[in-house]
């Protein structure tokens, strides 16, 4: 390095704690063209930072690690919040599901996640308890109806025998009786309205099913026809009717397919 006082070139020499590096002949602070000290200590390296993939390749070995050591459940308590790995770790790792609580958990939540459930499996559970409670509830308000309408009639049977036979000691017999069974048919009669409106109820709900199904079917039917003639024309005037989801990515699918076929003939 130059050294001012010496007016020569000079070795930058000096302990590894100065400040700055000294002239071997003079002893003194090497200088830069700025006047200040020439550092001589050596500069780090750029440290380069990590990149998101090294990231989560490491959360995902730290995670798998942690899975595969067999931490017990801090809880048996479903309800309470468990300390486990999250279920997009447990879905993007793989791992199976164990029989401890928290990992029963955690696999429902990543099949939950998964949009795999089965949807035809509990409905049809659900519609056969229905009409099996439909049909045990018809068959108890028919029969305090039918018992209410006997007893009414014996007990009005009872009364004009008692007013036109001259039999007066059956009066009280044939009120209680009238009333008994007044009383049994109208609480027969409300219970077959509650069952007959809880019919209609699950009938207008099938119905409505019915009809979302009938519209998802026509929705793929007019996707399926979308792909064999789709055009641009026919996309934006699907949008603007303001088509489902599946019939405009059948004619962008549709359209690509075309281009493909088109380029490869090229």
């Amino acid at each position: 390095m130059w050294c001012c006082h010496c007016q020569q070139e000079v070795p930058a020499l000096g302990p590894l704690r100065a400040v700055g590096a000294r002239c071997p002949r003079c002893e003194r602070l090497l200088t830069t063209t700025s006047g200040r000290p020439a550092d001589t200590r050596p500069t780090p390296p750029p440290v380069a930072a990590p990149s998101a993939r090294d990231a989560i390749d490491h959360s995902l070995r730290l995670a798998k690690a942690r899975i595969g050591s067999g931490e017990p459940a801090r809880t048996l308590r479903f309800d309470l919040a468990q300390h486990g790995v999250s279920p997009e770790l447990t879905v993007a790792l793989g791992v199976s599901g164990t029989s401890t609580p928290t990992t029963a958990v955690t696999s429902s939540a990543a099949h939950d996640l998964r949009g795999q459930r089965a949807p035809g499996k509990y409905p049809v559970a659900r519609r056969s308890a229905s009409r099996r409670a439909s049909g045990t509830g018809q068959f108890t308000a028919w029969t305090l109806s039918a018992l209410g309408a006997l007893t009414l009639g014996t007990g009005i049977g009872l009364l004009a025998w008692s007013l036109w036979g001259g039999q007066p000691h059956l009066w009280n017999i044939a009120l209680a009786a009238t009333l008994s069974g007044q009383g049994l048919l109208i609480l027969g009669l409300l219970q077959l309205i509650a069952v007959l409106w809880a019919a209609g109820r699950g009938a207008a709900a099938r119905l409505g099913q019915m009809h979302d199904e009938l519209r998802a079917l026509r929705r793929s039917a007019d996707a399926a026809a979308g792909r064999h003639t789709a055009t641009a024309s026919q996309f934006y005037a699907d949008l603007t009717q303001g088509a489902g989801p599946e019939v405009l990515m059948g004619s962008l699918r549709s359209q690509l397919d075309a281009l493909s076929s088109r380029l490869g003939k090229r």
